[in-house]
């Protein structure tokens, strides 16, 4: 398995998690298991750190008892905007297999 590929997987770990642990609540077993994730994902994406913790800030405030409710939509909207970030992992991840194959 590539690395590429190692980054899409985990992607679609935490995607998972997210759907099975919907937030809005404290739950650090749920924000820990994803934290392994976007470490894991860090130690493989030589690019676009930002997007790690953009998506690290998301599972905190998801997570949380209170900062969830800062959004609009509360943890749904977190939930979205932490999905969202996987999505762009996975397509720069889509992106450096592209550049693979040309270069």
């Amino acid at each position: 398995m590539t690395k590429t590929d190692e980054i899409r997987e985990a992607t679609h770990r935490i995607e998972r998690a997210l759907r099975e642990h919907n937030g809005g609540f404290k739950n650090p077993a749920a924000k820990a298991a994803i934290g392994r994730e976007i470490d894991y994902i860090d130690a493989r994406l030589p690019i676009q750190r930002e997007k790690l913790v953009s998506l690290r800030g998301f599972i905190g405030d998801l997570y949380s008892a209170r900062k969830h409710a800062a959004y609009a939509g509360g943890a749904s909207q977190v939930r979205a905007f932490a999905s969202g970030e996987c999505m762009v992992i996975r397509m720069i991840a889509d992106q450096l297999d592209d550049a693979g194959r040309r270069g």
